[in-house]
Formats: structure tokens, sequence, C-alpha cells
């Protein structure tokens, strides 16, 4: 982890110009001990905040989600997916209406992504950072402290960090 996938993918969420094009936008993090209910209820809380929920069986929040979505044209990200058990706990609930509707699904496995996927689908492999990259994300985030006087350790600073952006 660390390359910068869940940021993208809020930066993609929170971007005005894409969110313009959808009626409805939902985001939930599935994580490795992911819990379907959980899921469920944070997906259709991200959509409109609800209080019955708990009272709910898992198939009645899986079927109140579908109806959330249906006929909308809808932006998901299903963040830090570890399994195709996750992905399959949700899948379901997001109708084809061939309408421009979209999911972003995040995550470290490239199983994961293969299994998730169709082959309609697009998958972006995130890459590590360059040399220039690192040193250009590290003076933003240090600030004062990338003047010339700090050049001494910045080197062995970036290398270490081998290109994940997380990793200071």
């Amino acid at each position: 982890g660390g390359v910068g996938k869940t940021t993208l993918a809020k930066q993609v969420y929170e971007d005005s110009s894409v969110a313009i094009h959808f009626d409805v936008r939902a985001w939930v993090v599935a994580s490795q001990l992911h819990d379907k209910r959980q899921m469920l209820i944070g997906l259709i809380n991200s959509i409109s905040k609800q209080d019955d929920l708990e009272k709910a069986t898992d198939g009645d929040l899986a079927l109140k989600l579908y109806k959330c979505l249906k006929c909308q044209r809808y932006m998901v990200v299903v963040d830090d997916v570890w399994s195709g058990e996750a992905w399959d706990d949700v899948s379901n609930c997001f109708p084809d209406d061939e309408n421009g509707s979209r999911v972003l699904l995040t995550t470290r496995l490239a199983e994961v992504a293969n299994y998730c996927s169709s082959n309609s689908d697009f998958s972006h492999h995130m890459q590590l950072l360059d040399q220039s990259d690192s040193w250009n994300l590290f003076c933003e985030k240090a600030g004062k402290f990338c003047g010339a006087e700090f050049e001494m350790i910045r080197r062995p600073i970036v290398e270490k960090c081998k290109g994940l952006p997380l990793a200071w």
C-alpha cells in the first residue's frame, strides 16, 4: 500500500467536473476485515441518511441500496478491497442501467482487481514515484524544510522512501 490509490480515488470522487455527471455518489471502505452489513449501511448512508438500517436484514439492505441506485446515474467508490468476497457482497447492488454509472474500486492485490473487473472495465496499475516526483512531493509536504541547507539529507530520505509517497 501507500502508492496513492485512495488519494487518487478521492481526488476523482471530489472533483466537481466529475461529480456533475452523476445524480448519486457514494463511498465505502471495504478493508481487510470487511463486513458486508457495514458496507451496505455505509453505502446507503453515503446516499441518504436513514435511521432504520440497523433493524434491516442484509437482504433488505442490499435491496434498499439497489433501489437507491436504480435509474440513477451513480458513481460508487469501493475503497481498499482485499478479497473477491468483499466485492461479491456488494456488486449485485449496483444496477446496470447502461446510463454511464461507474464503480471505482481500489485494491493493492492484482488478483482482486482481475476478479472484480469484466472485459469492459478499465484497470489502472499505480506506479511508484520516480526520484524527481518523490522530491517534489517531499518539498510540498516538508515546506520550509526543503531549502538548500537540507540538500545533504534530502537524497537519503527520498531514496529510503523508494517511491512510496506515504513513506514519510
